[in-house]
């Protein structure tokens, strides 16, 4: 038995059946791969303005990247802000999501993140 194949039962036949055999050379078929220098643009896109979007779009503001967060609703902080209390704290969820969302409006005038 070579290590690494995989014997298997064919149907109703007692014997074992291999899957490797013939293709156990394939890896000399093999080309290498190509190295590439590219452009790497820093600026940072960030889907979704829930609270998560948010800390990282305030995170990674902080850090000197460029960001632009993205939300589909005309405001920010998705269905935290539908919440009254969140768990386990039972803080309510305005008491998390407002100091947030300020630190958004001032980012954004710093011109390090873009709310769209």
């Amino acid at each position: 038995m070579i290590p690494g194949c995989i014997w298997t039962t064919r149907r109703r036949r007692k014997r074992p059946w291999p899957w490797c055999g013939r293709r156990f050379g394939a890896w000399r078929l093999h080309k290498p791969l190509v190295r590439k220098r590219v452009p790497i643009d820093p600026n940072v896109l960030i889907v979704g303005g829930g609270i998560a979007g948010i800390h990282a779009a305030l995170t990674l503001a902080n850090a000197g990247k460029h960001v632009y967060l993205v939300e589909r609703e005309p405001t920010i902080g998705g269905n935290m802000a539908k919440f009254d209390k969140t768990f386990p704290t039972l803080d309510c969820a305005a008491c998390i999501l407002t100091p947030k969302m300020t630190a958004v409006k001032k980012a954004s005038q710093h011109h390090s993140l873009d709310a769209l």
